[in-house]
């Protein structure tokens, strides 16, 4: 195993372990050595994503928009980007909306996504993971409140 592989399914392992004490949101969610774990909620291609890049410092929370066809995509993206300023005031701050659409002046990227804001921290320190894995489940908390009632979303009972 590499040791980015490694370093992830240790920062995950302990992750779900903290996390799955004060929600079952994470409940089915699996650890791995990817620098993201995604929580299944019954749509395909469509599906919550807590994330880090280890070698920056970063982690955050996402909602991702994979489908294999482009325009559905773009159609659930734009379902929920149109409440865009009630979705952020549920929120209680600024959402990063993107839409690879227009990337480097490529083809159409498949992929959308709503993701918040970079939650900085010490990946290679494991005595701050506990503050970063709580701020992720708040993050993560806050962001499927402030979009279940929009969208996709508003058919999927586990929200």
């Amino acid at each position: 195993m590499m040791k980015a592989e490694s370093l992830n399914k240790k920062f995950w392992d302990a992750f779900l372990e903290n996390v799955r004490k004060c929600t079952d949101f994470y409940k089915n969610t699996q650890s791995g050595g990817k620098s993201y774990i995604k929580t299944n909620l019954g749509i395909g291609g469509v599906a919550f994503s807590t994330c880090i890049r280890a070698d920056d410092g970063v982690a955050w929370v996402e909602l991702c928009f994979q489908k294999e066809d482009a325009d559905d995509n773009r159609k659930l993206f734009n379902e929920y980007f149109c409440e865009k300023e009630e979705i952020e005031n549920r929120f209680g701050d600024e959402l990063e909306w993107v839409d690879y659409k227009d990337v480097n002046d490529k083809k159409d990227i498949k992929r959308r996504r709503i993701k918040c804001k970079n939650i900085i921290f010490d990946a290679k320190d494991s005595s701050t993971w506990k503050e970063t894995h709580q701020n992720l489940a708040e993050n993560m908390a806050k962001l499927k409140n402030s979009l279940k009632e929009y969208g996709i979303l508003k058919s999927i009972k586990i929200l």
